[in-house]
Protein backbone atom coordinates (compact mmCIF):
# COMPACT_ATOMS: atom_id res chain seq x y z
CA UNK A 1 0.00 0.00 0.00
CA UNK A 2 1.39 3.40 -0.97
CA UNK A 3 2.02 6.02 1.81
CA UNK A 4 -0.66 7.59 1.17
CA UNK A 5 -3.66 8.38 3.74
CA UNK A 6 -6.53 8.19 1.20
CA UNK A 7 -5.11 4.59 0.04
CA UNK A 8 -5.57 3.56 3.72
CA UNK A 9 -8.91 4.55 3.90
CA UNK A 10 -10.03 3.35 0.88
CA UNK A 11 -8.31 -0.18 1.90
CA UNK A 12 -10.35 -0.59 4.85
CA UNK A 13 -13.38 0.57 3.55
CA UNK A 14 -13.34 -2.15 0.75
CA UNK A 15 -11.92 -4.42 3.30
CA UNK A 16 -15.04 -3.92 5.51
CA UNK A 17 -17.11 -4.63 2.37
CA UNK A 18 -15.19 -8.11 2.32
CA UNK A 19 -16.65 -11.00 4.40
CA UNK A 20 -13.22 -12.48 4.59
CA UNK A 21 -10.17 -11.57 6.44
CA UNK A 22 -8.04 -8.72 5.08
CA UNK A 23 -4.42 -8.26 5.41
CA UNK A 24 -3.14 -4.74 4.64
CA UNK A 25 0.32 -4.31 4.58
CA UNK A 26 1.07 -0.56 4.97
CA UNK A 27 3.86 1.49 3.73
CA UNK A 28 7.57 0.56 5.74
CA UNK A 29 8.64 4.13 7.46
CA UNK A 30 5.25 5.90 6.53
CA UNK A 31 3.23 8.02 9.00
CA UNK A 32 -0.31 7.90 7.73
CA UNK A 33 -1.58 11.34 8.65
CA UNK A 34 -5.33 12.05 9.41
CA UNK A 35 -6.78 15.38 9.65
CA UNK A 36 -10.54 14.66 10.12
CA UNK A 37 -12.84 12.51 11.13
CA UNK A 38 -14.89 10.44 9.02
CA UNK A 39 -18.53 11.82 8.29
CA UNK A 40 -20.66 11.26 10.87
CA UNK A 41 -18.13 9.63 13.45
CA UNK A 42 -15.45 10.53 15.56
CA UNK A 43 -12.97 8.41 14.34
CA UNK A 44 -10.07 9.33 11.96
CA UNK A 45 -9.93 5.75 10.48
CA UNK A 46 -13.62 4.48 9.12
CA UNK A 47 -14.98 1.99 11.61
CA UNK A 48 -13.48 -1.62 11.59
CA UNK A 49 -16.30 -3.55 10.83
CA UNK A 50 -15.04 -7.04 9.03
CA UNK A 51 -11.78 -9.17 10.57
CA UNK A 52 -8.84 -6.82 9.23
CA UNK A 53 -5.07 -6.84 9.86
CA UNK A 54 -2.54 -4.41 9.90
CA UNK A 55 1.13 -5.00 9.06
CA UNK A 56 3.23 -2.94 9.72
CA UNK A 57 6.59 -4.93 10.23
CA UNK A 58 7.66 -5.24 6.82
CA UNK A 59 10.52 -3.50 5.22
CA UNK A 60 11.84 -1.21 7.84
CA UNK A 61 8.33 -1.03 9.41
CA UNK A 62 8.03 2.33 11.75
CA UNK A 63 4.56 2.63 10.47
CA UNK A 64 2.01 5.80 12.32
CA UNK A 65 -1.09 6.05 12.12
CA UNK A 66 -1.95 9.47 13.54
CA UNK A 67 -3.95 12.60 13.95
CA UNK A 68 -2.34 15.77 12.70
CA UNK A 69 -0.73 18.61 14.95
CA UNK A 70 -1.60 20.75 12.57
CA UNK A 71 -3.35 24.03 14.25
CA UNK A 72 -7.18 23.72 14.42
CA UNK A 73 -7.57 19.80 13.40
CA UNK A 74 -10.84 18.73 15.16
CA UNK A 75 -10.70 16.53 18.18
CA UNK A 76 -11.41 12.76 17.23
CA UNK A 77 -9.88 9.07 18.13
CA UNK A 78 -8.38 6.85 15.43
CA UNK A 79 -9.24 3.19 15.46
CA UNK A 80 -12.97 2.62 16.55
CA UNK A 81 -13.37 -1.43 16.32
CA UNK A 82 -17.80 -2.77 16.35
CA UNK A 83 -19.19 -5.10 17.46
CA UNK A 84 -18.75 -6.98 14.17
CA UNK A 85 -15.14 -5.97 13.80
CA UNK A 86 -11.74 -7.15 14.91
CA UNK A 87 -8.38 -5.73 14.41
CA UNK A 88 -4.83 -7.48 14.50
CA UNK A 89 -1.95 -4.80 14.67
CA UNK A 90 0.91 -6.09 14.08
CA UNK A 91 3.43 -2.84 14.37
CA UNK A 92 1.84 0.04 14.08
CA UNK A 93 1.94 2.93 16.08
CA UNK A 94 -1.54 4.47 16.55
CA UNK A 95 -1.25 7.97 18.06
CA UNK A 96 -2.40 11.57 19.05
CA UNK A 97 -6.30 10.82 18.95
CA UNK A 98 -8.14 12.98 21.23
CA UNK A 99 -11.68 13.01 22.35
CA UNK A 100 -12.98 14.93 25.16
CA UNK A 101 -11.50 14.28 28.51
CA UNK A 102 -15.10 15.06 30.14
CA UNK A 103 -17.65 11.90 30.83
CA UNK A 104 -18.48 10.71 27.29
CA UNK A 105 -22.48 11.17 26.21
CA UNK A 106 -22.64 7.62 24.96
CA UNK A 107 -20.16 6.14 27.52
CA UNK A 108 -17.28 5.59 25.14
CA UNK A 109 -14.26 7.32 24.36
CA UNK A 110 -11.00 6.04 23.78
CA UNK A 111 -8.59 8.14 23.01
CA UNK A 112 -6.71 6.15 20.69
CA UNK A 113 -8.61 3.31 20.07
CA UNK A 114 -11.96 1.81 21.13
CA UNK A 115 -13.12 -1.43 21.19
CA UNK A 116 -17.14 -1.82 21.22
CA UNK A 117 -18.83 -4.84 22.68
CA UNK A 118 -18.03 -7.85 20.82
CA UNK A 119 -15.46 -6.28 19.04
CA UNK A 120 -11.89 -8.15 19.26
CA UNK A 121 -8.06 -6.02 19.44
CA UNK A 122 -4.86 -7.86 19.12
CA UNK A 123 -1.97 -5.51 19.39
CA UNK A 124 1.40 -7.72 18.51
CA UNK A 125 4.89 -5.51 18.85
CA UNK A 126 2.38 -2.05 18.23
CA UNK A 127 2.45 0.88 20.63
CA UNK A 128 -0.55 3.44 21.47
CA UNK A 129 0.85 6.69 22.51
CA UNK A 130 -0.31 10.29 23.09
CA UNK A 131 -3.57 9.75 22.92
CA UNK A 132 -6.04 11.79 25.16
CA UNK A 133 -10.01 11.28 26.21
CA UNK A 134 -11.98 9.82 29.30
CA UNK A 135 -10.06 6.67 28.64
CA UNK A 136 -6.44 7.64 27.25
CA UNK A 137 -5.41 4.97 24.75
CA UNK A 138 -7.62 2.00 24.61
CA UNK A 139 -11.49 1.94 25.68
CA UNK A 140 -12.77 -2.01 25.45
CA UNK A 141 -15.63 -3.01 25.98
CA UNK A 142 -14.34 -5.83 24.06
CA UNK A 143 -12.13 -8.46 23.62
CA UNK A 144 -8.46 -7.39 23.67
CA UNK A 145 -5.40 -8.94 23.77
CA UNK A 146 -1.31 -6.92 23.52
CA UNK A 147 1.81 -8.92 22.84
CA UNK A 148 5.63 -7.10 23.24
CA UNK A 149 3.14 -4.00 22.98
CA UNK A 150 3.89 -0.55 24.45
CA UNK A 151 0.83 1.67 25.62
CA UNK A 152 2.60 5.24 26.65
CA UNK A 153 2.30 8.92 27.33
CA UNK A 154 -1.83 8.66 27.71
CA UNK A 155 -3.98 11.10 29.25
CA UNK A 156 -7.26 10.17 30.75
CA UNK A 157 -9.76 10.04 33.76
CA UNK A 158 -10.56 6.30 34.58
CA UNK A 159 -7.61 4.82 32.72
CA UNK A 160 -4.89 7.13 31.14
CA UNK A 161 -3.40 3.62 29.61
CA UNK A 162 -6.46 1.66 29.14
CA UNK A 163 -9.74 1.40 30.52
CA UNK A 164 -11.41 -2.14 30.39
CA UNK A 165 -14.96 -1.85 31.06
CA UNK A 166 -17.36 -4.49 32.97
CA UNK A 167 -17.77 -6.36 29.54
CA UNK A 168 -14.80 -6.70 28.56
CA UNK A 169 -12.16 -9.18 28.72
CA UNK A 170 -7.98 -7.99 27.95
CA UNK A 171 -4.71 -10.12 28.02
CA UNK A 172 -1.79 -7.96 28.45
CA UNK A 173 1.43 -10.53 28.09
CA UNK A 174 4.79 -10.61 26.33
CA UNK A 175 6.59 -8.37 28.29
CA UNK A 176 4.38 -5.45 27.35
CA UNK A 177 4.71 -2.05 28.72
CA UNK A 178 2.75 0.62 30.13
CA UNK A 179 4.50 3.55 30.99
CA UNK A 180 4.00 7.42 31.42
CA UNK A 181 0.08 7.61 30.99
CA UNK A 182 -2.01 9.56 33.05
CA UNK A 183 -4.82 10.44 34.81
CA UNK A 184 -6.32 13.60 36.29
CA UNK A 185 -9.41 14.84 38.39
CA UNK A 186 -11.16 17.58 37.38
CA UNK A 187 -12.94 20.26 39.39
CA UNK A 188 -15.78 20.13 36.54
CA UNK A 189 -16.82 16.75 37.29
CA UNK A 190 -17.20 16.47 41.18
CA UNK A 191 -18.04 12.60 41.57
CA UNK A 192 -15.84 11.24 39.75
CA UNK A 193 -12.23 10.38 40.91
CA UNK A 194 -9.02 9.80 39.00
CA UNK A 195 -8.32 6.18 38.56
CA UNK A 196 -5.79 3.88 37.11
CA UNK A 197 -2.82 5.86 35.49
CA UNK A 198 -1.97 2.65 33.51
CA UNK A 199 -5.05 0.72 33.85
CA UNK A 200 -8.21 1.03 35.22
CA UNK A 201 -10.32 -2.52 34.98
CA UNK A 202 -13.64 -3.25 36.07
CA UNK A 203 -13.72 -6.62 33.87
CA UNK A 204 -11.91 -9.37 33.04
CA UNK A 205 -7.83 -9.15 33.17
CA UNK A 206 -4.87 -11.34 32.80
CA UNK A 207 -1.13 -9.35 33.20
CA UNK A 208 1.96 -11.11 32.80
CA UNK A 209 4.30 -11.28 31.35
CA UNK A 210 4.34 -7.20 31.62
CA UNK A 211 5.46 -4.22 33.38
CA UNK A 212 3.41 -1.17 34.55
CA UNK A 213 5.59 1.43 35.54
CA UNK A 214 5.76 5.20 36.25
CA UNK A 215 2.35 5.85 35.47
CA UNK A 216 0.23 9.08 37.40
CA UNK A 217 -3.24 9.73 39.09
CA UNK A 218 -3.32 13.47 39.29
CA UNK A 219 -5.74 16.24 40.70
CA UNK A 220 -5.93 19.15 38.19
CA UNK A 221 -6.33 21.06 41.26
CA UNK A 222 -6.17 21.16 44.74
CA UNK A 223 -10.31 21.33 44.91
CA UNK A 224 -10.33 18.28 42.26
CA UNK A 225 -11.41 14.92 43.20
CA UNK A 226 -9.58 12.26 44.36
CA UNK A 227 -6.16 10.19 42.27
CA UNK A 228 -6.04 7.25 43.07
CA UNK A 229 -4.67 3.85 41.61
CA UNK A 230 -1.33 5.60 39.79
CA UNK A 231 -0.55 2.00 38.30
CA UNK A 232 -3.45 0.05 38.39
CA UNK A 233 -7.33 0.34 39.72
CA UNK A 234 -9.41 -2.58 39.82
CA UNK A 235 -12.91 -1.23 40.71
CA UNK A 236 -15.96 -2.89 41.59
CA UNK A 237 -18.50 -0.24 41.40
CA UNK A 238 -19.94 -1.50 38.42
CA UNK A 239 -19.05 -4.75 38.24
CA UNK A 240 -18.20 -6.64 41.90
CA UNK A 241 -17.31 -9.54 39.92
CA UNK A 242 -14.37 -7.65 38.37
CA UNK A 243 -11.11 -9.50 38.98
CA UNK A 244 -7.23 -9.03 37.97
CA UNK A 245 -5.30 -12.38 37.26
CA UNK A 246 -1.39 -11.32 37.68
CA UNK A 247 0.57 -14.16 36.04
CA UNK A 248 4.26 -14.63 35.97
CA UNK A 249 6.33 -11.94 35.08
CA UNK A 250 3.89 -8.92 36.12
CA UNK A 251 5.81 -5.68 37.51
CA UNK A 252 3.78 -2.82 39.13
CA UNK A 253 6.44 -0.29 40.22
CA UNK A 254 7.68 3.36 39.99
CA UNK A 255 3.56 4.58 39.73
CA UNK A 256 2.63 7.55 42.13
CA UNK A 257 -0.86 8.92 42.82
CA UNK A 258 -1.92 12.41 44.89
CA UNK A 259 -3.81 9.83 46.99
CA UNK A 260 -3.25 6.32 48.17
CA UNK A 261 -2.97 3.78 47.48
CA UNK A 262 -0.01 4.69 44.55
CA UNK A 263 0.52 1.21 43.40
CA UNK A 264 -2.82 -0.73 42.57
CA UNK A 265 -6.24 0.03 44.22
CA UNK A 266 -8.82 -2.38 44.63
CA UNK A 267 -12.19 -2.87 45.44
CA UNK A 268 -12.67 -5.81 43.56
CA UNK A 269 -10.86 -9.06 43.70
CA UNK A 270 -7.20 -9.41 42.50
CA UNK A 271 -5.58 -13.22 42.28
CA UNK A 272 -1.63 -13.72 41.71
CA UNK A 273 -1.27 -16.92 39.11
CA UNK A 274 1.85 -18.17 39.16
CA UNK A 275 4.42 -16.21 41.37
CA UNK A 276 3.48 -13.03 42.68
CA UNK A 277 3.38 -9.72 41.00
CA UNK A 278 6.05 -7.35 41.77
CA UNK A 279 4.58 -4.27 43.52
CA UNK A 280 7.40 -1.98 44.84
CA UNK A 281 8.23 1.69 44.79
CA UNK A 282 5.22 3.24 44.14
CA UNK A 283 3.95 6.46 46.32
CA UNK A 284 2.65 7.25 48.15
CA UNK A 285 2.02 3.46 49.19
CA UNK A 286 1.73 0.21 46.88
CA UNK A 287 -1.33 -0.75 47.95
CA UNK A 288 -1.67 0.43 51.45
CA UNK A 289 -5.39 2.03 51.74
CA UNK A 290 -7.11 -0.09 49.24
CA UNK A 291 -10.77 -0.86 50.15
CA UNK A 292 -9.47 -4.33 49.57
CA UNK A 293 -6.13 -6.49 49.91
CA UNK A 294 -4.40 -7.00 47.23
CA UNK A 295 -2.56 -10.60 47.32
CA UNK A 296 1.30 -9.96 48.85
CA UNK A 297 1.45 -6.36 48.04
CA UNK A 298 3.53 -5.10 51.27
CA UNK A 299 3.08 -1.20 51.95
Amino acid sequence: MPCQTAALIDAINMANASPDSNLLTLASGCAYTLTEPQPGTVTGLPRITSPIAFNGLTGGGNVTITRSIAPNTPEFRIVEITSSGSLADFGVTISNGAVSDRVPSDGHSGGGILVREGGSLALVRARVTGNTGFAGGIHNFGRATLDNTTVDGNIGVLGGGINNEAEGTINIFGGSILSGNQVQSHTETPTISAQGGGIFNAGEAMIGPATIENNQALRSSSTAPMAIGGGISNDGTENPDAHIFFQTGAVVKGNSSADRPGGINNSALIFNLGTAALIQGNTPTNCAGSPNPVPECVG
